[in-house]
């Protein structure tokens, strides 16, 4: 089971402010811990599990400035979803408030 991030985790930039805080915070204690790092069960210890098994994503430019968001199918071509330049920050700020949301 995925551990969902929290909205307060994340920091987005507003185009039009520059990010208030950009000091080194502390890092959270961790989510669980193995009663043994030799002997990990994935069963047992799956309260430690962050990610599960998900396609490889890929974020980056591509022509003209488009945002990519590639994913390997594993079975057909790549999932790609083009964001264009002028979208990116409503695109971002969407998702942000998406995850605001749930």
């Amino acid at each position: 089971m995925n551990k969902a991030v929290q909205v307060e985790e994340l920091s987005f930039a507003s185009p039009t402010k520059a990010p208030q805080d950009l000091s080194v915070k502390k890092l959270s204690p961790p989510l669980a811990r193995a009663d043994d790092l030799d002997r990990f069960d994935w069963e047992k210890d799956a309260d430690c599990i962050i990610l599960h098994e998900q396609p490889a994503t890929a974020v980056y430019e591509g022509k003209g400035g488009h945002i990519v968001i590639r994913q390997t199918n594993g079975y057909e071509d790549d999932v790609t979803i083009l964001i264009a330049p002028e979208n990116a920050t409503v695109f971002q700020e969407g998702l942000a408030e998406y995850l605001r949301r749930k």
